[in-house]
């Protein structure tokens, strides 16, 4: 199928740290694997993309009364 990787996987992991009257703290992390693909459709050696693989990671403190947040 043009425009489509053979491979795309990914998954992501979420923990919640409690701080007691200080908050809590989520701490987050997702990772993506894509396998090389065209942005043809006719799949030309000019037009592909290379095999990628992207991870992200955040963390967010919530107040007590989860009133405010920073993420």
């Amino acid at each position: 199928v043009p425009y489509s990787p053979k491979w795309k996987v990914g998954g992501g992991i979420t923990y919640d740290a409690a701080l007691g009257n200080a908050g809590t703290l989520t701490m987050n992390t997702t990772v993506a694997y894509t396998s090389r693909s065209f942005m043809s459709v006719f799949n030309s050696l000019r037009t592909d993309m290379n095999a990628r693989t992207l991870w992200d990671a955040n963390l967010t403190w919530r107040d007590a009364n989860e009133r405010y947040h920073v993420t």
